[in-house]
């Protein structure tokens, strides 16, 4: 994808708005759970571990087509598959949304990721093919932190909503916004010519799994991959849901007041994004700007591990310095082109992100399962529980601890690379 003058700007702008928008949506579906579960847990008769489970299946098909979604812009462009991905998105919410059984729920999750999958994707394609390359770094950061946005929609606006409007004209308003997205990509879409695109040629089965294989035998993109991956096991389990029944549980705080800590998560980072984005713009402030996020992230979870109750001040600290490490997922996929081979540069982006979704859909699993499973309190002699602590998520919460210890191992394997490939 080479950036060319003749291409027409204003539609580059109108296509990176509507993609950006599409990439807003594809994040709002990802934490839309921890607003819905307990609306779905009582419909349904199922627990909170039941209800991540079938929305965790958002990431299966989300991660399964990140190569391939790849592949399908190479090879049909944007003027098919973004207003039918689009398309895909927006029906599955509606399909989600007013689901009466845990298959209908599920398959929505599915359905869901598929169509999503391609979001991001999408925006960096736009960025790449109707700017020039002096402009990708900012529009690539802009798209990270404003990202965030669908997040931190899921949150209180969408909790307020529920309280104003219930949950049959949230959804519908919903709907009825997300449908107008879908049209306005079609219609952005028609104005797409063959000038703009150039397909491609797919590429073959085979030569995808050379070249991932080629790329997992490089230990350092590895470390990188890797850390993606913890770092958003941390972010889509941690504010992307467990945090507002933590605290609920834990703390005893309302909805309202444990969601507003979920957004001061998602504001940090969306800030911190910005601000990130702009300072790690060469190799080597990169690789200190990894290696310090992961070291904030550790004393984050660090001090959350301690068995004491907090008050609100600190909670807002540590959530917000928790948020701020956070931001490392944007560095890493900035050092994959430096650790990859040019001709392997778009299948490192493509596997990395593949790591990435793959966190988000064990992290949540994992809590769930460990909250379920595993009571530290047993091995104590009860003295969390003597304290007011509820025992199963101050046992869960740990996961986070250590998940960070493993983060800061893999930021010092990529602090310690020497140079990068040119």
């Amino acid at each position: 994808m080479e950036y060319s003058a003749k291409t027409n700007n204003t539609l580059g702008y109108e296509l990176y708005i509507i993609t950006l928008l599409f990439t807003i949506l594809s994040v709002f579906l990802q934490s839309i759970p921890i607003e819905t579960a307990e609306h779905f847990k009582l419909l349904l008769h199922i627990d909170s571990t039941q209800f991540v489970n079938l929305g965790a299946l958002f990431f299966t098909t989300y991660s399964l087509m990140q190569i391939p979604g790849g592949m399908l812009f190479d090879k049909y462009g944007l003027r098919v598959l973004l207003p039918s991905f689009i398309l895909i998105t927006v029906l599955s919410f509606i399909l989600f949304w007013f689901s009466n059984s845990s298959a209908v729920l599920g398959t929505s999750r599915i359905i869901s990721g598929l169509g999503s999958s391609v979001a991001y994707t999408s925006t960096i394609f736009v960025a790449a093919r109707y700017f020039s390359p002096k402009k990708l770094p900012f529009l690539i950061g802009l798209l990270e932190a404003t990202a965030t946005t669908g997040s931190m929609l899921a949150a209180n606006p969408l909790h307020w909503l529920l309280e104003r409007y219930g949950w049959n004209i949230t959804g519908i308003l919903f709907s009825i916004l997300f449908v107008v997205l879908s049209i306005m990509s079609f219609y952005s879409a028609k104005k797409i010519t063959v000038m703009n695109e150039h397909p491609q040629q797919q590429v073959s089965l085979s030569g995808i799994v050379h070249q991932i294989w080629l790329l997992l035998k490089n230990k350092v993109l590895v470390a990188v991959f890797i850390y993606s991956f913890l770092v958003w096991f941390i972010i889509m389990s941690f504010a992307g849901y467990w945090l507002k029944e933590y605290l609920v549980e834990m703390h005893h705080y309302s909805a309202n007041k444990a969601l507003s800590l979920v957004e001061v998560y998602w504001l940090s980072f969306f800030i911190a994004s910005l601000i990130i984005g702009y300072i790690a713009n060469n190799y080597a402030k990169a690789k200190l700007v990894v290696f310090v996020l992961a070291i904030v992230g550790f004393l984050s979870y660090l001090f959350m591990s301690i068995p004491i109750l907090f008050n609100y001040i600190e909670l807002f600290m540590v959530v917000t310095f928790a948020g701020i490490s956070a931001t490392g997922v944007i560095v890493a996929f900035s050092l994959v082109p430096r650790f990859a081979k040019p001709e392997f540069c778009g299948a490192a982006i493509a596997l990395n992100n593949t790591f990435v979704v793959l966190g988000g859909y064990v992290g949540q699993l994992l809590f769930g399962f460990i909250l379920k499973k595993i009571d530290l309190d047993k091995y104590i002699a009860g003295s969390l529980g003597q304290h007011g602590i509820e025992s199963h998520y101050y046992s869960a919460l740990l996961l986070y601890l250590l998940i960070s210890i493993l983060t800061l191992i893999c930021a010092i394997i990529i602090f310690r690379q020497k140079q990068a490939l040119e």
